[in-house]
């Protein structure tokens, strides 16, 4: 019917509200259009990705893809890595970013960083630690070490501290340690809590 859906948190309860009042009526799109504007929004936030990647996020055939990619014109652009042809927004595949490779971060579940790829999910796994795991399990966080998955987090919070239990595939080295605690810092920071981190095996 089209008429309600999710609203704003009232404290911590979910309420629903009209669709109209939260996505006001917009103009029409034609066919090809509507794909040109997802393929390129889809390419541009989450490039480099394939289109097996965008079929997986959005439930579009490969054919609608390929549409909207024509229709898409000069705002996006290929890369080919080992015969799969990744796509970006035009530019950005120009340079390399600069990655502090000691950074890490705590990621929630149901991330986009995981969930937005399935056929780029092994460049998050370039040394092969978590090959033939999940990475986008549902009962606990991911843990980034630079770009690649490192581990598992999870967190039990308390009235006066939130503990962050890390699992790693391996130990970190040194220089990396220091990231943990300092990414376990910025959640704790978020829940208004000083943040006690504890290490172990997966």
């Amino acid at each position: 019917e089209q008429l309600i859906c999710s609203g704003a948190l009232r404290g911590k309860q979910h309420t629903y509200a009209l669709l109209d009042d939260r996505a006001p009526a917009a103009d029409p799109l034609d066919r090809d259009e509507a794909l040109a504007r997802l393929v390129t929004r889809y390419f541009t936030s989450h490039g480099p990705a394939t289109a097996k990647d965008l079929s997986w996020w959005s439930s579009l055939t490969l054919a609608d893809i390929a549409t909207g990619l024509a229709a898409a014109g000069d705002a996006l652009e290929s890369i080919d890595v080992d015969g799969v042809t990744y796509w970006s927004a035009a530019g950005a595949a120009s340079g390399r970013a600069e990655v502090d490779e000691t950074a890490v971060h705590l990621l929630q579940p149901y991330d986009e960083y995981l969930v937005g790829y399935t056929e780029s999910k092994r460049l998050l796994d370039l040394s092969g630690v978590v090959a033939g795991t999940r990475l986008d399990g549902a009962a606990t966080g991911v843990l980034l070490l630079g770009t690649q998955v490192a581990g598992r987090w999870k967190r039990t919070v308390r009235s006066g501290e939130v503990v962050v239990e890390a699992g790693l595939y391996e130990p970190f080295r040194a220089a990396a340690t220091p990231g943990l605690q300092a990414a376990a810092d910025v959640h704790g920071s978020f829940v208004q809590r000083p943040a006690t981190v504890t290490v172990g095996p997966l």
